[in-house]
């Protein structure tokens, strides 16, 4: 288990690996992770949460927009990446070719 790293990530991370054989490329965490918020973004979107209200759940309290509407196109970025990944399938969400993205800090 890596440290910082939800249990269900670490898990999807060794699913991945078993299910990719040897010798593939592998997620890495921090794609991994990249994916996981812009699947919380999604759902929270899809919910009915306003951008801001999903922005302050995910990236943490702040000014809002932000400077330069920094955190409103992140949490655009990570809603858009989430329905990308929801609508490519199941299979395609632990596949490398639909995972390149990183989180930017």
């Amino acid at each position: 288990m890596v440290p910082g790293v939800p249990v269900q990530a670490d898990a999807a991370l060794i699913l991945y690996s078993v299910l990719a054989g040897p010798g593939t490329a592998t997620v890495t965490h921090e794609r991994l992770a990249g994916g996981l918020l812009s699947l919380w973004a999604f759902d929270l979107h899809a919910a009915g949460a306003s951008l801001r209200d999903t922005a302050d759940l995910i990236l943490g309290p702040g000014d809002w927009p932000g400077d330069g509407e920094c955190r409103k196109s992140r949490i655009r970025r990570l809603v858009t990446t989430g329905r990308t990944m929801v609508a490519a399938g199941v299979g395609s969400i632990l596949a490398d070719r639909s995972m390149k993205f990183k989180i930017s800090r």
